[in-house]
């Protein structure tokens, strides 16, 4: 599932801000993968998705970002 061996990605490229509406130093970033890459991609600077390509790897994320439940969604993906 994760391409890191890391508990979390790197905090100083993962504004906090993104995750507004729940404590930033509680977030399961293994369990609650599907949210967290949802959440970077539809409001993350370049930087945090870079940071979080890098921590659960392109496959898992375009799994994510294909879903059903992820598609009328408007993301801005890297390419």
């Amino acid at each position: 599932m994760l391409q890191s061996s890391k508990l979390h990605p790197d905090f100083s490229k993962i504004p906090r801000f993104l995750f507004w509406d729940t404590n930033f130093d509680e977030i399961d970033w293994k369990n609650k993968y599907v949210a967290v890459i949802k959440r970077v991609f539809e409001r993350g600077d370049e930087e945090a998705k870079i940071e979080i390509e890098k921590f659960y790897g392109k496959e898992l994320i375009k799994s994510v970002l294909n879903s059903k439940s992820t598609k009328p969604m408007h993301l801005h993906i890297n390419k």
